[in-house]
């Protein structure tokens, strides 16, 4: 276990942590209303949104937790599904405007989990 070395980095995680599970609530909202049969592409891009949020859910609750275990293995799955996210929602067309939105959105993300990562460690 490592200490973290200021009361912010807590006050930010517990911050994003906090965004992350209403933007999980959105997407699960999202799903209910998706038709299965007309609306398939969307459904797979959706579910593929929902992993990564549990994912960084994961991620950050470990941070919170001080625990360095598995970290650096779930920000590399979660690279690889923001990637898949990223082709999926290409593949559907949808409008450029929430393809960029994920993107930043992810990718920032990412960075706030390895600059946490990093300042809990050093």
């Amino acid at each position: 276990m490592i200490k973290i070395k200021s009361k912010d980095v807590n006050c930010k995680i517990n911050t994003t942590l906090d965004y992350l599970y209403d933007e999980l609530d959105k997407s699960y909202m999202i799903k209910k209303q998706l038709n299965f049969d007309t609306q398939l592409g969307q459904l797979i891009c959706n579910e593929t949104r929902i992993k990564l949020l549990k994912d960084f859910i994961c991620v950050f609750k470990l941070l919170r937790k001080k625990s360095n275990e598995n970290v650096l293995k779930l920000l590399n799955t979660i690279t690889k599904r923001i990637k898949l996210h990223i082709s999926q929602l290409k593949r559907s067309e949808c409008n450029k405007l929430i393809l960029e939105d994920n993107k930043l959105y992810f990718t920032t993300l990412l960075r706030v989990a390895y600059n946490l990562r990093l300042s809990i460690c050093y």
